[in-house]
Order: C-alpha cells, then sequence, then structure tokens
C-alpha cells in the first residue's frame, strides 16, 4: 500500500509524496538498523540522510573531477561521467543476449576500477568510500559490506560513478534497475553470480545542486515483469506489463530535492524514477551506485 509522507526535501510544489520516505541525521542511523534489508523488502521505500559530506568535501571532489583529463572520463551530451562503468564500456555488447563476458580483455578495465577504489581518497582528497561503507555498515544489521569482483575474481567493479549533467542537456530518462536487468541480462549475468541484483537499492550523494531542474522525480509505477520501453533513452512512453502504452506525463509522481552533501538511498530496482533536466548555469554534480544483497543474505555488495 502506497503510504503519504510530508517531508521538506520533497519539491514544495508538491503536496503530497507517493511513498514512504524517512529522513534523519548520521547521528539516528541507529534508529533504522536493518534499514537496507527494510527497503529492499519495501517496509519503506528510500531515506534522505542529511550531510553525510560537508560543503568543503563536496567542492573537493568537484575539484579534482574536473581536473581529470577529458581522456579519461565519458563525455556525453548530456554531461560526464568517471569512471567508465562496465554497461559503458560493453554498451554494443548489450544488445547480444548470447555474449559471453568471460574474456580476459576485460581484466584491464577491472583492474583500473580496483586502482580507482584504492586511490580515491589520494585522488579526491576524501575518504569517500570509509564514509559510505560505515553507514552501510549501520544499516546492514550485521552483514558485512563488499565490492563486486572482475570477470575470472580479476579486479573490482568501481565502487562509485561520479555524474555531471549540464544545464539544457543533462538528465536521466526514466528507468529502473529491474528493467535494466531486463533489457541488458548479458552485462548482469555476470554480476548476478555474486549479487541478487533484482529489486536493487540506488543511492547517491549531491555534490552540487543546480539552480533548478534536476530533482529525483519518482513515479507512481511499481515494477512488474513485462514492463518495458521502446528503448533506455524513451522519455515520453512507456509500456505496462500488458502492452499498454503510457504517456509518461500522465503517470502521477512525487520530486526529491537533496540538498548539498545529502545521500538518498532507496528502492530504485522497482520504483520508477528519472532525473528532470538541469536547468540555470550551475551543472548538477553527484557521486553513487548501486547495492545488492549476497545469495547467503550475509553480505551486502555495491557496485556502479
Amino acid at each position: 500500500m502506497i503510504k503519504k509522507l510530508f517531508a521538506k526535501f520533497f519539491d514544495q510544489k508538491q503536496h503530497e509524496t507517493l511513498y514512504d520516505w524517512k529522513e534523519i541525521s548520521i547521528s539516528e542511523l541507529n534508529n533504522i538498523p536493518d534499514g537496507l534489508n527494510d527497503m529492499r523488502l519495501r517496509n519503506f521505500d528510500g531515506v534522505l540522510i542529511q550531510q553525510v559530506l560537508s560543503h568543503e568535501e563536496c567542492d573537493l571532489i568537484i575539484k579534482a573531477f574536473d581536473s581529470l583529463p577529458q581522456s579519461d572520463k565519458k563525455i556525453m551530451p548530456e554531461g560526464e561521467t568517471y569512471p567508465l562503468v562496465f554497461a559503458q564500456l560493453v554498451r554494443g555488447m548489450l544488445f547480444d543476449k548470447n555474449f559471453n563476458f568471460d574474456d580476459e580483455t576485460f581484466n584491464e578495465y577491472f583492474n583500473k576500477c580496483a586502482s580507482y577504489n584504492n586511490s580515491f581518497k589520494s585522488v579526491f582528497k576524501v575518504d569517500f568510500r570509509n564514509k559510505i561503507e560505515l553507514i552501510f555498515t549501520a544499516l546492514a544489521n550485521g552483514r558485512t559490506i563488499s565490492l563486486p569482483r572482475g570477470i575470472g575474481g580479476v579486479g573490482e567493479y568501481p565502487f562509485s560513478t561520479l555524474r555531471k549533467l549540464i544545464p539544457e542537456k543533462g538528465d536521466v530518462s526514466i528507468h529502473c534497475g529491474n528493467y535494466f536487468q531486463q533489457e541488458f541480462p548479458s552485462f548482469y549475468k555476470h554480476l548476478m553470480t555474486q549479487v541478487e541484483v533484482k529489486d536493487q537499492l540506488s543511492y547517491f550523494v549531491m555534490l552540487q545542486e543546480p539552480e533548478e531542474g534536476g530533482e529525483l522525480t519518482l513515479y507512481d509505477w511499481i515494477w512488474k515483469d513485462g514492463q518495458t520501453k521502446d528503448n533506455p533513452a524513451e522519455n515520453i512512453e512507456v509500456v505496462d506489463e500488458n502492452g499498454n502504452i503510457l504517456k509518461v506525463s500522465k503517470i502521477k509522481l512525487s520530486k526529491v530535492r537533496p540538498r548539498k552533501g545529502d545521500m538518498i538511498l532507496f528502492q530504485g530496482g522497482s520504483i520508477w524514477h528519472r532525473v528532470e533536466l538541469v536547468k540555470g548555469l550551475k551543472s548538477r554534480y553527484t557521486i553513487g551506485g548501486f547495492m545488492g544483497f549476497s545469495h547467503d543474505d550475509k553480505e551486502i555488495i555495491y557496485w556502479s
């Protein structure tokens, strides 16, 4: 049952929220000690954790990101990302449902990701990995926290991705984690050997808010097998599990506006969502990724 909850981090133009969200400070993490599992089970849908990073820490990460060589970043019409994520690396192969990723040619990629994971503190001057692992641990009810290994146990998946969305071009089309797993099974084939990816959680920290736009929009549309879109970039129409075409503009929504330094954790696997077009003069900077549970339920495994 969808619960309605007023909260100051929701867009002021919205008079109600569609989902059960919590807003807490770092000191209140012990109030939801099994919070990650609760979100997986949809006992509640998401949480905003205030000021996970200070404004100064956010600025340090942005400065280091902007200073990286352009050749190290993935440049797209809507903005930039770093490091290159596996889905981008193999984008041309994702549509081949029979593609086998057990290939030594990917060793270099996963080794580079391991280097990124281990050097983040020295490069970006903020120990973000340690900060979020402490938060995940506090919400994991005794489960350990780990990263998935690369193909053949070589290297690691990146623990996070930095994303810059630029004004008037930067947005993210409507999607949910379960949709991507249906559309790109070859990509998830390897990850699924280590993680229960269905109903995965999503997380990100807002490093810089845009002047306007850039909200996280949550739709009143929960995943069911068979839901789809014409293509991953489609942002106007979606198709329900019965083959009916739905206009995105007709689906009820609410918008979440995290502030600089705030972390969002939510059930991004089953809740259809998108990032609205960034407007104004300032870009939207975030850092984040995903997480799921190990097959034996003893670990929280996070990746990007």
